[in-house]
């Protein structure tokens, strides 16, 4: 069953969770943008200070190069690599200033790294490589120049590693701004999940309205949800038989669990497809699925027999019932039906009851 308004919460439902992710996204996004924003003020201030070293050990030998490479140590500068292209292979001497100069090694980069440096080397130009990240915020230079070695100019390659290891307020300033962003992203989902609740909540009390509360069946609230259409059903209207008896003979209670019974039994007297309503005090309304009318007769006829035949145990007395029942087998539209089968079942009941009226021509005849 379908109820109004129902595509209209799942647009709500869509349209919050669309919202959330862009704002996750932006969020996300702005963190990165800051925090390269701030690698390039450091490496602006940095920048400068490095070519002006570059250019002092430009075209020096390794020997002369051991009193320059410290001047480039500092507490952000975490490495110092000089690499030496020559013959196709790359050669280094790691950390410089901590072991002396001595002849290069091979150096084995990462192929990503390799490409850099290659292209480092080969056209002259400095590649600054950023790690963005809050936990490893920094940049890696690779500055070209010119190194000898036995009085031959080799291509070289300076490579500084730069981490953010002293700058604690600006790293401070990253993790804030995380722990904000994740404050944010926390909060945004709680109040999707607030809403997605609120909406699932307003849906179930919803339902709750269109159910009846002693009998657990819809009641004629749920006929605004079906198509004013009754050429898809058989309406049937079922009344029980002298009820008033019940209550006054065995009370209330009584007479509610005759109604939980009875519910029951037309409940799983039909087919799926079918709808059956409580339509207000003793009466039920039956809407049948049936390609052939006859078969819509024969089970209302076999619900009748059905019912008759319950014993309902009240008090220690066995309760019996009987159901007249009115049918409209064919109308313009709902409503119309409806109004046919009840003027059916007041003809059942006028001709004794216990019985099925059927409407056609604008008078009841009997099955």
């Amino acid at each position: 069953m379908s109820f109004k308004k129902e595509g209209l919460e799942r647009f709500y439902i869509i349209f919050i969770i669309l919202a959330f992710l862009f704002i996750s996204y932006e969020l996300h996004r702005i963190e990165v943008k800051l925090s390269k924003s701030i690698i390039n003020i450091v490496y602006n201030q940095t920048q400068a200070t490095v070519s002006n070293i570059a250019l002092k050990v430009n075209n020096k030998s390794y020997k002369e190069l051991d009193n320059y490479l410290p001047l480039l140590l500092s507490k952000d500068i975490q490495r110092v690599f000089v690499l030496v292209y020559k013959n196709g292979i790359l050669y280094s001497v790691e950390d410089l200033p901590k072991h002396g100069i001595s002849y290069p090694r091979v150096f084995m980069p990462t192929t990503d790294e390799k490409h850099v440096i290659l292209k480092a080397i080969k056209t002259g130009t400095s590649y600054v490589k950023y790690h963005d990240t809050i936990e490893n915020v920094g940049f890696s230079l690779y500055y070209p120049l010119n190194v000898l070695i036995h009085d031959k100019p080799y291509k070289a390659l300076i490579i500084i590693d730069y981490k953010l290891s002293t700058l604690k307020s600006l790293k401070d300033t990253l993790a804030s701004i995380k722990i904000g962003i994740i404050i944010i992203d926390i909060m945004s989902l709680l109040f999707l999940l607030t809403i997605v609740f609120l909406l699932f909540k307003t849906r179930a009390y919803k339902i709750e309205s269109y159910i009846d509360e002693l009998t657990g069946l819809p009641n004629r609230k749920l006929l605004k949800s079906i198509k004013n259409n009754q050429e898809d059903y058989v309406v049937a209207m079922l009344d029980i038989d002298f009820f008033k008896r019940v209550n006054d003979t065995y009370g209330h209670d009584a007479g509610d669990t005759v109604l939980k019974e009875l519910a029951q039994a037309i409940k799983s007297s039909v087919r799926k497809d079918d709808i059956v309503l409580r339509w207000g005090g003793e009466e039920f309304l039956i809407l049948l699925k049936c390609k052939h009318h006859e078969a819509c007769l024969n089970t209302l006829e076999r619900l009748r027999i059905k019912i008759k035949s319950i014993d309902i145990n009240i008090s220690n007395h066995n309760i019996k019932i009987s159901v007249s029942i009115g049918v409209c087998l064919k109308a313009k539209n709902l409503d119309e039906a409806i109004k046919k089968a009840d003027e059916a079942l007041y003809k059942a009941k006028r001709s004794g009851r216990d019985r099925i009226e059927v409407y056609e021509d604008k008078k009841a005849v009997t099955s």
